[in-house]
């Protein structure tokens, strides 16, 4: 994304003034920190919100699914950070709750990150 907010420019566009955050973030067990579980945070849920409507905006898929490219200024932009170490804590929780998988970049590059279903 540009300085201008470009793309949160496209997502008010595209998609309104709401991020839709799955509801089974926040119900389902496996993800909302029952018993002794770890909780997605919800600067995550956010997160996987804004990149479900990018995948489904953008459509890229290849033999791997469904992906989205993003930098990761656009992901401290939407999260609320100005540090690539939060980014990176962000990307590992998504990935580590199984809801992305992350696609082979170059250093410098955008991330590729593949979105995966939520389980229910």
């Amino acid at each position: 994304m540009n300085k201008d907010g470009s793309l949160i420019k496209e997502l008010l566009e595209y998609y309104g003034e709401f991020i839709p955050v799955p509801i089974e973030l926040l119900v389902n067990p496996r993800y909302n920190g029952a018993g002794d579980r770890k909780r997605v945070s919800q600067s995550s849920a956010i997160l996987y919100g804004v990149l479900l409507i990018i995948s489904k905006k953008e459509n890229e898929k290849d033999e791997n699914g469904l992906y989205v490219t993003i930098t990761g200024e656009d992901i401290a932009n939407i999260v609320g950070t100005t540090t690539g170490d939060t980014v990176r804590k962000k990307i590992d929780e998504l990935v580590e709750f199984n809801l992305i998988e992350r696609g082979k970049i170059k250093q410098g590059q955008p991330y590729k990150l593949y979105i995966k279903e939520i389980k229910k």
